[in-house]
């Protein structure tokens, strides 16, 4: 998330709460506005953080690295 908080000046608590309503119909909600990613597999956050990238990438125009520097 810190790359699209630089771009956008959102925090990125905020910047991870609103990809995981947009992208994560599923995840359980652990108050009335917070959903948690804690139970998800190893295979569903990289899917997840594929998504975040991409969805960068569309909106935004903002290329982010994976973890081995490899740009979607």
């Amino acid at each position: 998330m810190g790359y699209i908080s630089e771009f956008t000046g959102h925090d990125p608590v905020y910047l991870h709460e609103v990809y995981k309503h947009r992208h994560i119909p599923f995840v359980k909600f652990i108050d009335e506005a917070r959903l948690t990613t804690t139970d998800m597999t190893h295979e569903e956050i990289w899917a997840y953080i594929d998504l975040v990238r991409m969805d960068a990438k569309i909106r935004l125009g903002i290329l982010i690295p994976d973890p081995d520097g490899v740009i979607l």
